[in-house]
Parts: C-alpha cells; sequence; structure tokens
C-alpha cells in the first residue's frame, strides 16, 4: 500500500489530523472528501439477482392470454402449405424432364440410351424422364414423329388423344388437335388405346385412327411408298391438319378462306417443295392459291 493510502487510512480513523495531512499532501480536499463519505455511509445499495428481478416484475403484471388462431388463419396457414408443397413437388418432378423440340422446317432425329431412335416432325415436341428412362421407356409426344424401338421392356408414347405401346418394332404416331390420332405400324407390333381405354394391336402394314377421342377401325397401307422421305400421305384428313402441317414444315403461314378447314383430303403432299404441295392440295379440292411476301392464301374457286 502506498505512502499516501496509508496516511488517508489513519486520517479517516482520527490518528492524524488535518493539518497533517494538508502539509504532507496539500493538493487533497479533505473537505470534499469528507463530505463525498458522510454521502455514501447514507445510500442504501442493495444487489439482487436478475432472475428474482424479473419474477418479481411478472407477478405485478397481467397475466398474457395466449392466441386462439382464428378460422381464417387456420385456412390461410392450410393454403400456404400447400402452396409450398405443390411448388416443391412441381419442382422435384419436372427436374428429370427432358424436352426435345423440332423448329419449324426441321427435322430433328434423336437417339436414346437403349438404341431406340426418334424422328421428329417440324414443331413437335416430345418429353421423357432421363433418370427412369431405362426402365420405363414413356414418351410423351406433342405433334408427329417416326419411331424406330429396340427389343426390350414395353416403350409407350403418350399423347392428348391416347397412348401406343410396343415391344421392339418401327411406327409412325400423328397427334392432332389433341383428340385425334393416327398410328401407323411399319415393322412389328403396336397397342394403341384411346382414353376410354378401348385398345386395338396392329402389324407391319396396318393403321390406326383415334378421332374426336374415339378409337377407329383397323386399315391398311403400303409400308413401301409410305417410306418415302419427300412425301406424307394423308387419308381422310381434314385441311385444317395438313395445313398446319405445312406450316411447321415450310415455316411460313397459310391463311384460308371460310369454310376450308373442316373439308377432308387424301393423298401424298410434298414436303420439300412448297409450290408441288399448295398445287397438289390445292387442284385435287378444285382451290386456288397465291403467295405474297411469303405468306400463303387459299380459297375456293367457286
Amino acid at each position: 500500500m502506498e505512502e499516501r493510502e496509508i496516511i488517508l487510512s489513519r486520517w479517516l480513523q482520527g490518528e492524524v489530523s488535518d493539518v497533517q495531512v494538508k502539509e504532507l499532501f496539500p493538493d487533497i480536499d479533505l473537505d470534499a472528501l469528507r463530505y463525498t463519505l458522510s454521502m455514501q455511509e447514507k445510500l442504501d445499495i442493495s444487489v439482487h439477482k436478475p432472475e428474482s428481478q424479473w419474477e418479481s416484475l411478472d407477478a405485478i403484471l397481467p397475466e398474457k392470454k395466449k392466441p386462439i388462431p382464428t378460422k381464417r388463419t387456420i385456412i390461410l396457414f392450410v393454403l400456404l402449405a400447400l402452396a409450398l408443397f405443390s411448388a416443391f413437388w412441381y419442382g422435384f418432378s419436372n427436374t428429370a424432364k427432358k424436352l426435345i423440340k423440332a423448329d419449324s422446317n426441321e427435322f430433328l432425329q434423336y437417339a436414346f440410351e437403349d438404341g431406340s431412335s426418334i424422328k421428329l416432325w417440324p414443331g413437335s415436341s416430345m418429353q421423357y424422364d432421363a433418370s427412369s428412362y431405362m426402365e420405363d421407356r414413356v414418351i410423351e409426344l406433342d405433334g408427329e414423329a417416326f419411331f424406330e424401338v429396340e427389343k426390350g421392356n414395353t416403350f409407350r408414347v403418350e399423347t392428348k388423344a391416347g397412348h401406343v405401346e410396343v415391344l421392339g418394332t418401327s411406327f409412325n404416331v400423328w397427334e392432332a388437335d389433341r383428340k385425334n390420332l393416327e398410328v401407323k405400324c411399319f415393322t412389328g407390333r403396336v397397342r394403341v388405346t384411346d382414353n376410354a381405354s378401348n385398345n386395338h394391336i396392329i402389324t407391319a402394314g396396318e393403321k390406326v385412327n383415334i378421332i374426336d377421342d374415339e378409337l377407329q377401325d383397323v386399315a391398311t397401307f403400303d409400308v413401301v411408298s409410305h417410306r418415302n422421305n419427300s412425301l406424307k400421305h394423308y387419308d381422310k384428313a381434314k385441311v385444317k391438319w395438313i395445313i398446319e402441317d405445312l406450316q411447321n414444315i415450310y415455316n411460313t403461314q397459310i391463311s384460308l378462306s371460310e369454310g376450308l378447314q373442316d373439308r377432308s383430303f387424301s393423298g401424298a403432299v410434298s414436303i420439300i417443295d412448297l409450290n408441288r404441295a399448295l398445287s397438289y392440295l390445292c387442284t385435287t379440292l378444285q382451290w386456288e392459291y397465291e403467295i405474297k411476301d411469303q405468306n400463303v392464301f387459299i380459297k375456293n374457286n367457286n
């Protein structure tokens, strides 16, 4: 302990006088020190644990009521949970989906990992689950495509109008207006099923249609002529379906006069020459066409 502290301690005990302290330490204001000490003695300072202070405070506060959820709150909570679940499931279920699309004026060839292949027609698309393809071999088709399927477990093509199942074969699927389907079997066997579960099994050289969601009778076609890559064959097809094909194949806009869309047409139309295609179509139906600025206008001769 320093000398100053010892002298002040003895001063507090009355062993040293004020005069003696001032002589030794003239910088100390004894009156101020005496006043400070007297005020400290008057203070009654108590120390308590924080926990006890909070307990005392809780005792004097009004009791808190637990909030009761209203019906509206419950409904909002359920809707939010469903929305979050739906968003999660949609993202999860579409993670492995692979989309393949052919642009207008483009035939797109695509090969699957099992050796099967698909030739998409212009403007058509298909998607499948890449993670499970080797197990289930399921394809979703929108438009038209030619398939060559390697042998293995069932290969399934799903469309809005129905579905096609095969084991190992080659076939063509053409979907129009989402309610109409034409399936031609080139090799092997194909099962065609409509949305009402009616089905036909067709073999090489046979075809079947689904028209306005109804499965039609089995018919035949010439396999050799239908393999011609420069022509597409139609049999009692609505003109509006053919026009949609031509627009996709040639990437052009075609306008029909009123009343012509639902006419039927049978014949082979060029898929490599627009003028030849239009000429054959219009001559057969006794129509005429005109091309202006890459737009085609078709009207009745009568």
